[in-house]
């Protein structure tokens, strides 16, 4: 099936809900951070074990996702959707069932599991169903809906752990969990056919993710956007000390700014489903990462001179809202021509993600406690590294095909 084959209106469809799905887990990371400390009072246990929830969470996400692609290629993507929602729905219940902190961790592996397929299964669909030059867009598109998550979830999660406890956080992911699975089984139609289907066991079909790794052109462009989701994660994990602890804005304000700075790199991404009709997807990745660069560049630059905190502000919330000209563009090179297996090489690209982010994340708590610095720095030198490979990629891609 191509997208020729599909009417318009129902195209559109499909491509909202599966944008949908692929925000369900960032919805189900940041709806609950509100509701830790709440979680924490309510099982008399402390605040590392409520942490760890989202330690397990992000495990859960990694290994789903490893599993989910030599099974998404194997026995199509419609039924692991509806397992993996299922699995969803069920590790939601079972963390409102919980009595004790063991069971919460238990209910968030369960959800991230579920979730997982989220991630790896729309992806794959859209390479099934798109070419390559149509396919940047709709990857676009599906950022476009997936960005709304982190304008909408955390403020809905400290409303309802606010006024209804957090126990109305998981009543509500359950509740969106039932409504994916109810999508996806009267929309989303098996989109790989039996007959292109993988034949080899599961266990050899896991081994192609080393055949992956030997795809110059996949390795390169799995390298290039886990390392601007690695920019991200280092910007969504320092940004709360910075704005918070050191430049004093409040709560609410430093809500109100992540929010805006999610609707600019959804603008940015809808802008960049227009320009595809013109230029091609890597060199408007080329321009996301010299814009990045050139916003962290500066925001470096202006802290030797005691720049003011609306300056730094301005030039940081540049370099984040230009990652919208990034995401759907290096996702559809990455998946460019991996038709044959795009759930594994759907789940591969999640997992590198994911690993690199952590790694950030990481060398960022290490260096905590010495002010902006670190995040500044962080980010500039990431964003550098991308920057070269991604030029490094097109000028070896110019005189030699893709492997």
């Amino acid at each position: 099936m191509t997208t020729y084959a599909v009417a318009a209106p129902r195209r559109t469809l499909l491509i909202v809900l599966l944008g949908v799905l692929t925000a369900l887990d960032a919805i189900a990371i940041d709806m609950y951070l509100p509701a830790m400390p709440a979680m924490q009072q309510h099982f008399s246990t402390t605040s590392g074990w409520v942490q760890a929830s989202l330690a397990i969470f992000l495990i859960g996400l990694a290994v789903g996702q490893l599993v989910y692609g030599p099974i998404a290629d194997r026995y199509g993507r419609r039924k692991p959707l509806l397992v993996g929602m299922a699995c969803f729905v069920l590790g939601s219940l079972l963390i409102l069932s919980a009595d004790h902190i063991e069971t919460v961790l238990a209910g968030r592996l369960l959800q991230a599991i579920g979730g997982a397929a989220a991630l790896v299964i729309p992806r794959a669909i859209v390479a099934d169903l798109f070419e390559d030059a149509q396919a940047a867009r709709v990857y676009s598109m599906l950022m476009l809906v997936m960005g709304l998550g982190p304008v909408l979830a955390p403020s809905l999660g400290g409303v309802l752990a606010e006024y209804f406890g957090w126990q109305a956080i998981f009543v509500t992911l359950s509740l969106f969990g039932l409504l994916c699975l109810a999508a996806v089984l009267l929309w989303v139609e098996e989109s790989l056919p039996s007959q292109l289907r993988n034949r080899d066991s599961l266990l050899r079909s896991m081994r192609g993710y080393l055949r992956l790794l030997d795809d110059p052109h996949y390795r390169r462009y799995t390298w290039i956007i886990s390392l601007f989701c690695a920019s991200l994660f280092t910007y969504i994990s320092g940004v709360p000390f910075v704005l918070i602890e050191l430049y004093g804005l409040s709560p609410a304000h430093f809500g109100l700014l992540f929010a805006a700075n999610a609707v600019g790199m959804c603008l940015l991404s809808f802008l960049n489903i227009q320009l595809l009709r013109r230029f091609r997807a890597e060199h408007l990745l080329l321009a996301g990462g010299v814009l990045h660069l050139g916003f962290l560049l500066p925001l470096l630059l202006v802290q030797f001179f005691a720049a003011s905190q609306l300056t730094s502000i301005l030039l940081l919330s540049g370099a984040v809202c230009s990652l919208g000209l990034v995401w759907g563009n290096a996702m559809s090179l990455v998946m460019q021509g991996q038709q044959a297996q795009a759930g594994r090489a759907s789940a591969l690209v999640g997992v590198a993600q994911y690993v690199l982010a952590s790694l950030a994340g990481v060398a960022l708590g290490l260096l905590s406690g010495q002010g902006a610095w670190p995040m500044f720095v962080l980010m500039t030198l990431i964003a550098g590294l991308a920057l070269y490979g991604l030029r490094h990629a097109i000028a070896l891609e110019r005189t030699q095909p893709s492997g």
